[in-house]
Order: C-alpha cells, then sequence, then structure tokens
C-alpha cells in the first residue's frame, strides 16, 4: 500500500466509483448517473482517495442551501483494506475546508 492521495472530483471518475461502492458494504449503490450528477455538478466538493491512481474510497457532498451556508455530507466509502487508516478524516477535512472557504456555517 502506497501513499494514498486524496483529490477533487470530475465526470471521469463516475464509472469507478460506480465500480467500487458494491464492494463498500453497508455503503448503498446508487445508479450510474447519481454519481456522473454528483461529480459534474458538485465536483468541487466530492473527493476522491487514490492509491496508485485507483480509488479506493471517496466523499461525496454539496451545499444544501444558497448561499452555501449549509453542507450535507451524502455517502463517504472506503475499501475495507484502507479502513482504519485515517483515510476518512483526510476526506472529510477536505469536505470541511471547501465548505468553510464557500461560507459554510452547518455541515
Amino acid at each position: 500500500m502506497s501513499e494514498v492521495q486524496v483529490r477533487g472530483s470530475n465526470v471521469e471518475d463516475t464509472q469507478p466509483i460506480f465500480e467500487l461502492v458494491p464492494m463498500l458494504s453497508p455503503l448503498t449503490p446508487h445508479t450510474k448517473y447519481t454519481y456522473w450528477n454528483l461529480f459534474r455538478n458538485f465536483g468541487n466538493s466530492c473527493f476522491i482517495a487514490a492509491d496508485n491512481d485507483l480509488p479506493v474510497g471517496f466523499i461525496t457532498s454539496h451545499p444544501t442551501t444558497s448561499p452555501a451556508s449549509e453542507w450535507f455530507i451524502w455517502q463517504v466509502g472506503i475499501k475495507p483494506e484502507y479502513r482504519g487508516t485515517g483515510l476518512v478524516d483526510k476526506l472529510q477535512d477536505k469536505v470541511v475546508d471547501v465548505a468553510l472557504e464557500s461560507g459554510a456555517l452547518a455541515i
């Protein structure tokens, strides 16, 4: 296991995350369109954890108000072999940083 990198998401992450989610029990799988929509419209608030460019986890979030004073973390998933490594904290910290930068008062 190399150093896992946390990066922003984009629509190219749709298929890899769609394929990853069924491995992340008990996370509820959603349609490919759902992930595409999140990454397309909220890519600046969704993040991918990758090991050698392969997704091993992710977090999806988005503002729920306009202006973006309230945010919602929708899904967080980590491959079982990467759980307990602090990766969830890294993903959540990215969301918190972006949310606070946009003026969030609640997540």
